[in-house]
């Protein structure tokens, strides 16, 4: 059974971390989707999106590790997820699928298999359809071609079958796949502006 360990560092070991980071590799390496907020209210999601979708998560994900280049201890990881795109709601793609990067990765230790995931975000489900809001990486950067999610999961939003015939104020944080650690009510609000900006691509 995987476990889950939300990762919160203290602030001596945050700093020791950052430093070892910027030492061992150019700063266009970093993943950057939990580093700054890059939409202060859910009305700027579209703004600063460069693409938004309704797609599929395909099944085969990537576990990536990063390690030091001098001890080879590990430093951080992400995942690499595919999405099948069903309707291209902004922005400009040439392709019927896209990979982002999702910031968690699977490591083990004694204990069995760990998750580890920034913040508050959870992983998206293999096979089910989102709505994704979803930033560009720079030309520069080693993760060029590819997209996050803005801010976490602010840029990922499950799509629930009938949910206009549902009350949303009702949903748990299971059925939004959201950790039960998120800020529920504030994420409510998101999703009732996302699901009703997007109402028409949501019809049958």
């Amino acid at each position: 059974m995987k476990k889950y360990k939300l990762k919160i560092l203290s602030s001596i070991v945050a700093i020791a971390l950052v430093a070892t980071v910027f030492y061992n590799i150019p700063r266009t390496e970093y993943l950057m989707s939990d580093r700054i907020t890059l939409a202060s209210d859910v009305d700027k999601l579209n703004d600063v999106s460069d693409l938004v979708v309704l797609a599929t998560v395909v099944n085969d994900k990537e576990n990536v590790i990063v390690k030091s280049g001098i001890d080879g201890h590990e430093m951080f990881g992400y995942t690499v997820t595919t999405l099948n795109i069903k309707t291209i709601i902004s922005g400009e793609l040439n392709d019927e699928s896209v990979k982002i990067t999702e910031e968690y990765y699977e490591s083990s230790d004694l204990t069995g298999k760990i998750i580890w995931t920034e913040g508050t975000y959870k992983p998206a489900k293999k096979g089910r359809d989102y709505i994704f809001y979803l930033k560009k990486y720079p030309d520069d950067s080693s993760y060029s071609g590819m997209y996050f999610p803005v801010d976490l999961e602010h840029g990922k939003y499950a799509i629930i079958k009938n949910v206009k015939d549902k009350t949303i104020d009702g949903l748990s944080a299971s059925e939004l796949d959201i950790s039960k650690k998120s800020d529920l009510k504030e994420y409510k609000k998101w999703y009732k502006y996302v699901m009703k900006e997007n109402e028409k691509y949501l019809e049958d």
